[in-house]
Parts: structure tokens; sequence; C-alpha cells
């Protein structure tokens, strides 16, 4: 899969989770007692097609959506075989780690 195809595929599934977010909220300020809105299996879907396309066989773009936050706490996060460390801060950081392996 090209780049530009991989970071839109992945801009979208964030998109579902804001999404999910959002109506979380909307529902909470009908009834309190409301716990969370799930768009979970078409979420894990999308994220398993997407790693399948991209070959992702050591779980980065997990590892990059739920442990970096997006890339939010991607700063020097990987170490290579040759002990230096990599970023995944960005989508295309993703993508070019990824496609390396």
């Amino acid at each position: 899969m090209n780049r530009r195809n991989f970071k839109k595929h992945l801009k979208k599934i964030k998109e579902l989770g804001e999404i999910e977010e959002k109506i979380t909220k909307a529902f909470k300020l009908l009834d309190s007692d409301f716990n969370y809105f799930s768009l979970g299996k078409s979420i894990t879907l999308a994220r398993n097609i997407l790693k399948e396309a991209m070959n992702d066989k050591y779980d980065y773009i997990d590892y990059f959506i739920y442990e970096l936050d997006w890339g939010r706490k991607g700063k020097n996060c990987v170490q290579e075989k040759n002990g230096t460390k990599c970023s995944l801060q960005t989508m295309d950081q993703l993508y070019d780690y990824i496609t390396k392996l």
C-alpha cells in the first residue's frame, strides 16, 4: 500500500474513534448513567485490514494508536538493531518504519 492510502485509511480509523467519543458525550448528556458508545468491531476490522495490507507483523499500527496515543508519545520510542532510537510521532514515520522492516 502506498503512503497516501495508508495515511488516508489511518486517518479514517482515528476519525471513527473521535466519533465514538462525541456520541458517548451526547448520550451522557441525556443519561448520566450511560457508559460508552462503541464502534469497536468496525474499528477493529479496519485496523486488521490495514495491518494485513501493510504486513505489520509486529503490531506497530496498534502500538502507534494505543500506546503512543496517535504518536503524541512517540519520541525515541523504538530502538533499532544498531542501537539508535527511532521516533514514531507521525503517520509518515510509522509508514517508513513499517515498510523498512
